[in-house]
């Protein structure tokens, strides 16, 4: 397999993982607007105890959230463009500019329950910005990170002190 091919390839794994995540931001988005648009309807059928002037209001309501849906689809249809993205760009266009990558898991505490909310692969620059690879499955965490890493062939690679030492001596940005 040529160089060139397996680039096209570990680039292909990456945007298959923006892709996922943008999906999962757009399906929370939708179904809260969902949620709301039917609460409105609802209310304006009559079946949530709305008068007369309750039921123009909802009319209203219901009009301007279908509007609002609309703008904000074809805005996130324009913005969507996986290979626009700024991690995207970086890995595809300024590999070298990578200086570090390491997979990790965004975690959160739920009602005292520590939760893994989802695993990530960050890339950190050499003018100190931090990037992040979203939407990486569990189970595909070490092919991912495998890409990353093929993508950016001079970075350091892990979560060590070490690499923490170096990214802030070179950089003068501490990461903890």
């Amino acid at each position: 397999m040529k160089t060139r091919d397996v680039r096209e390839e570990d680039l292909a794994i990456v945007a298959g993982c923006l892709r996922r995540a943008r999906l999962m931001i757009a399906s929370l988005f939708g179904g809260a607007l969902l949620a709301i648009t039917g609460a409105a309807w609802l209310w304006n059928a009559g079946l949530l105890g709305a008068g007369q002037g309750g039921r123009l209001f909802g009319a209203v309501l219901v009009g301007s959230l279908l509007v609002i849906a609309v703008k904000l689809g074809l805005l996130l249809q324009r913005r969507s463009a996986i290979e626009e993205s700024a991690v995207f760009r970086l890995l595809r266009d300024q590999p070298g500019r990578v200086l570090w990558t390491f997979p990790t898991a965004l975690r959160t505490n739920v009602l005292g329950i520590d939760i893994e909310a989802e695993q990530l692969i960050i890339l950190c620059t050499d003018d100190a910005r931090i990037e992040r690879v979203r939407g990486v499955r569990k189970s595909d965490v070490q092919k991912v990170a495998a890409a990353v890493r093929r993508l950016t062939p001079g970075a350091y690679y892990g979560l060590t002190d070490a690499n923490r030492r170096r990214f802030q001596k070179t950089t003068g940005f501490v990461v903890k």
